[in-house]
């Protein structure tokens, strides 16, 4: 997880057990402060996802903007390859992934706060920047991963049954700022949820 937000929420929602998992240490010691100061018994650990550390088997594996990080089709099956290694059989992956089928180019995302630049491109990949323009200027760059390089790797982890699912407005966000706002998003949406089922062995 990138940060301690969605294990306390998968928490709050019901989780008997859960496990924050970061690469960045200053990432984990700040999730471990939150839970000392709000204790919910979540445990944090510092780990990579590009290499096979196992910390237990878990029924479900969330990723949250994580499998972007790869520059290389290697890279992200070791991912895949490291959460399947931490989810029982028939167990669930959930991630949230950059849309494969974003299009880039339409200037459509400025109501929202941002902006993307194509930077690079693969034969199953783009590099992207992504400038957020909000009162603090900031500027990020990921992989915008197609859809068989996702789910070959999925594939070669052994999940199966891999499903794409868009993001949905909330009541309160369409009373908020009203449905004609969400359109352009709704229609080129910049995220997806994918999830997937481990095979038994």
């Amino acid at each position: 997880m990138r940060d301690c937000h969605y294990s306390r929420l998968l928490k709050r929602l019901g989780a008997k057990n859960v496990l924050g998992v970061d690469l960045s240490p200053a990432m984990i010691e700040a999730a471990r402060h939150e839970e000392s100061q709000n204790a919910l018994g979540i445990v944090y650990e510092v780990g990579d996802a590009a290499t096979m550390a196992v910390f237990g088997s878990f029924d479900v594996a969330t990723a949250a903007f994580l499998f972007n990080y790869a520059e290389d089709e290697q890279t992200l099956a070791q991912m895949f390859r490291s959460v399947a290694a931490n989810v029982i059989p028939d167990g669930r992956l959930v991630a949230v992934v950059p849309n494969p089928d974003f299009i880039n180019g339409r200037g459509d995302t400025l109501p929202y706060g941002f902006f993307l630049e194509k930077i690079g491109e693969g034969p199953m990949r783009l590099r992207v920047r992504m400038t957020f323009v909000g009162e603090e200027k900031f500027r990020i760059e990921f992989t915008q991963w197609s859809r068989h390089a996702y789910e070959d790797a999925l594939a070669q982890a052994g999940f199966a049954d891999a499903q794409w699912t868009p993001f949905a407005v909330s009541k309160e966000g369409i009373e908020r700022y009203g449905q004609n706002f969400w359109d352009a998003i709704l229609a080129n949406p910049k995220s997806v949820v994918l999830s997937a089922r481990k095979k038994p062995a």
